[in-house]
């Protein structure tokens, strides 16, 4: 009898993999700056400290295809939110805080344009 294929898991798997190579944004709240990084270099980052059982205050704010779209955002976040965000913190209003980068990615996310899969505007 031939191999069975699970086209399923496959398919799966190779979502895993592009997903590992996405670009994600983070944010520190103590260091007040972003550090761009993708899936895969955070999940193995995050093990490392786990093990050695240090804990790192960035969260991840944003998710790109492309280190260069990624890096938009990060300067966008850099320039227009962290100025807004840090007269914030000195009251220490954090749900205003939170609403500043709310706004911010909300408005990104508005203006972005839709991912172009070119395998789907193929002709067949």
């Amino acid at each position: 009898m031939t191999n069975v294929f699970d086209l399923s898991e496959l398919r799966f798997f190779r979502t895993l993999n592009a997903a590992m190579k996405l670009y994600v944004v983070e944010y520190s709240v103590h260091e007040d700056t972003t550090s761009i990084r993708t899936l895969e270099t955070i999940l193995r980052d995050n093990h490392k400290r786990i093990r050695r059982g240090v804990s790192k205050d960035y969260l991840p704010v944003g998710l790109f295809k492309s280190y260069d779209d990624a890096l938009r955002c990060s300067l966008h976040f850099q320039s227009d939110v962290a100025p807004q965000a840090r007269l914030e913190a000195g009251s220490r209003k954090w749900k205003r805080i939170a609403d500043c980068f709310e706004k911010e990615f909300d408005s990104l996310l508005t203006s972005a344009k839709p991912y172009d899969d070119d395998s789907t505007n193929s002709e067949k």
